[in-house]
């Protein structure tokens, strides 16, 4: 690995570490996912992925008994609500080259959990959680997701509930929160943590659909599409 690289790698990590710690002096139990109302719900799980900024990439993520398909480019965040350990991302580069960098971060409650690197041609790396997955699950149904945009580094959080749960939610930019098997439509309301680094954009996916856009600032509200 290239120095450069390596020096880039290490200030992201530092810096998404240092966002975390100053966001965890104010709120209390310093988790991203805290539900605040219904039955107990474990800790928040996901992955952070970063490296070469802009390198485009495939993932397949799996609990114990469904999977979800992403498609992006780096640096980008995806976090479960509602999974069901353990968990698992499979992550390919697609890119024919061996200098572009990707990288795996593991979150399981406040911890961040450094995974390997690849820069190979097409390169796939993995990761677990709690234990090994041992099949991949059918494709979830519902499918809820909730792709929240903005200048890198932003700090997005609010709440984002059915029809029987709220969870706190906390991240940075750009994320995508995932919702296993809602109770009925679902709605986000979400604010900018750290005002002026400009609007951010909510995009809805059902089932691979977007149904609803809302682009704002500090402050957005998007609620499910009235058809769900």
């Amino acid at each position: 690995m290239r120095r450069a690289e390596l020096v880039t790698v290490g200030l992201t990590a530092a810096i998404r570490l240092a966002i975390i710690g100053s966001w965890c002096l104010f709120a209390a139990g310093c988790n991203y996912f805290q539900e605040v109302f219904g039955s107990a719900v474990s800790s928040e799980r996901g992955f952070q992925l970063v490296g070469t900024s802009g390198l485009p990439f495939s993932a397949t993520i799996s609990d114990l008994d469904s999977s979800w398909q992403i498609q992006g480019a780096v640096p980008l965040t995806v976090l479960l609500i509602n999974a069901t350990p353990p968990v698992r991302m499979v992550l390919t580069k697609l890119r024919n080259d061996d200098f572009s960098l990707m990288s795996v971060d593991a979150i399981g409650g406040s911890t961040i959990v450094y995974a390997n690197e690849a820069s190979q041609p097409y390169a796939t790396t993995q990761l677990q959680l709690t234990s090994t997955v041992p099949t991949i699950g059918p494709p979830a149904n519902p499918d809820i997701r909730y792709l929240v945009l903005g200048p890198y580094g932003m700090v997005v959080n609010g709440t984002i509930e059915d029809q029987n749960s709220v969870f706190q939610v906390s991240a940075t930019a750009p994320v995508v929160f995932i919702f296993k098997q809602p109770n009925g439509p679902t709605t986000a309301q979400l604010s900018e943590n750290n005002i002026g680094f400009g609007p951010m954009t909510v995009e809805l996916f059902q089932n691979g659909v977007l149904t609803n856009t809302v682009t704002n600032g500090p402050n957005v509200l998007i609620p499910s599409h009235p058809s769900n």
